[in-house]
This record gives structure tokens, C-alpha cells and sequence, in this order.
């Protein structure tokens, strides 16, 4: 392999040798930069790797280039015509970007919920309806129709305990 571009830049094989390089270097895994910039699947970031897909050409190229932090050298190699700024934070957030991003307020817990936990939440298969992030996560689903009594929120709980697993949300 080169690492010698071309007025079109390197080929996929040699441009996706590069990033497999730079990404050891960093001491990253490809399930780590996945999760870091955006790319759609380890199995897409592999493909790269291996030059079946040009990296120039991904919507995540500026993303990889920052994280596995190219140099401007690598970035002229792999896509000669890219202008990216290589200082700009990973994650585009409001926070990121200066914003004062509010808390959110807590997702307030139905009475019929809370009572459904009480009722129901000490047989250990329905123990997640105890749970915080289940309760916040119930609470926070747009329902056609909202469950009103500690029966249909059991309802809703079986309905989708063995397909959801919620995130844990501050309270």
C-alpha cells in the first residue's frame, strides 16, 4: 500500500487502509468509532476499512476526521477537495455549540401508574413496573388512548416488557 494520492486522492483500498491505521493508533475499536461519529454500522466502518467504499465520499467523513483526529495531510490523501474544520467538537449539540440548554423537567408519574407498581410490582415478572425508567418511560409514550386505571397500565407493561428495555432517566 502507498499512501501517495492522486489528484482524485487515494483509492478506497488505500483510503480505507489509512483510516483502519489511524483508528489502531487511537487505541479505538470499530464499534467505538461507530458509536462516535455517526457511521450507520460497524459492517458499513469494516467495508471502508477493507476498500469496498471510498471514506471521501461518506457524510460521516469530517466526523471520522475528527475523532481519529487526521491530520490535514490525511485529509487532502483521502478527499482533496475536503474543507474540514478539524477543531469543532464531535457532537453538534445545542450545549456544544454555547447554548444554555434547560433541564427537562421531570416526566411526572400517573397516580393510576404508581398504584399499578403497588399492586402488581412485588410478583418478580412484573418487578419492572417498580422501576423508575419504566415508569418515567410509560409515563412519557404518546398513547391513542391514555391508560387510566392500574389494570390497563398493567396492561400496557406486559404488552411491551419483553420487546423495550428504557433508558435509566434522571428523576
Amino acid at each position: 500500500m502507498t499512501d501517495v494520492a492522486t489528484e482524485d486522492g487515494l483509492n478506497a483500498a488505500d483510503a480505507g487502509a489509512l483510516i483502519r491505521r489511524r483508528r489502531k493508533e487511537r487505541g479505538l475499536t470499530q464499534e467505538q468509532l461507530v458509536d462516535r461519529t455517526g457511521l450507520s454500522s460497524q459492517s458499513y466502518l469494516s467495508a471502508l476499512e477493507k476498500g469496498r467504499y471510498h471514506i471521501g465520499r461518506s457524510e460521516h467523513f469530517a466526523a471520522v476526521a475528527r475523532e481519529l483526529q487526521l491530520n490535514e495531510d490525511d485529509i487532502r490523501a483521502i478527499s482533496p477537495g475536503s474543507v474540514i474544520t478539524l477543531h469543532l467538537p464531535a457532537a453538534h449539540s445545542a450545549a456544544s455549540r454555547g447554548y444554555r440548554v434547560p433541564d427537562a423537567p421531570p416526566t411526572p408519574i400517573p397516580d393510576e401508574l404508581l398504584e399499578a407498581a403497588a399492586l402488581f410490582g412485588s410478583s418478580p415478572e412484573l418487578a419492572g413496573l417498580r422501576e423508575h425508567r419504566w415508569q418515567a418511560w410509560m409515563a412519557s409514550v404518546p398513547h391513542r388512548k391514555r391508560p387510566a386505571t392500574p389494570g390497563e397500565w398493567l396492561d400496557f407493561y406486559m404488552r411491551v416488557k419483553d420487546t423495550i428495555d428504557p433508558p435509566e432517566i434522571a428523576h
